[in-house]
């Protein structure tokens, strides 16, 4: 029974690397239930919990850079500053400053905004599954300018708080 325990430890292990690497909420929630109701609170638990934290630190940052689908956007984010932009007929956001461009690191992206002391930060996966959409709309100066339009200001509040410290300053 130990080997099947242990190998159970090392599967556990290796789905929470994989869940690091690659970014995926539903690995790390399905790996995260693994360990709570396969492997228990025990010594094999513990040693699988050491082992996710282990990938979290040594690879959870520089993977979350490298898989990159951040947008930002710079400033507070509050719902009061989402309600002051435009929107279309439906009640959406329509045309909303962004930062956006696949795999481009947070910082980088935050560069061309230093003026704004601090950044929201999401993906493009979460705006498109709200039904948002962010366009290219590149500026002088500013080539990771895009245009954000197809959620709500509450969802926008949601998706871009709380907010970060602007790594560019």
């Amino acid at each position: 029974m130990k080997c099947a325990v242990t190998s159970a430890v090392v599967s556990t292990a290796r789905a929470a690397v994989s869940c690091v690497t690659k970014l995926n909420a539903g690995a790390c929630v399905q790996t995260a239930v693994t360990v709570v109701l396969v492997l228990g609170t025990g010594p094999e638990g513990a040693a699988a919990e050491a082992a996710i934290e282990t990938a979290l630190e040594a690879g959870g940052e520089a993977a979350a850079e490298e898989a990159s689908t951040f947008v930002v956007r710079g400033g507070t984010n509050t719902l009061e500053q989402f309600m002051k932009q435009e929107f279309d007929n439906q009640g959406l956001l329509r045309e909303v400053s962004v930062q956006y461009k696949p795999g481009v690191s947070v910082a980088e992206l935050s560069q061309p905004i230093s003026r704004y002391g601090q950044v929201g930060v999401t993906t493009i996966e979460k705006i498109e599954a709200l039904g948002g959409k962010v366009e290219p709309d590149p500026l002088e100066g500013n080539p990771y300018h895009c245009l954000l339009s197809g959620i709500t200001a509450g969802q926008g509040c949601g998706l871009f708080t709380p907010t970060i410290r602007n790594p560019a300053r």
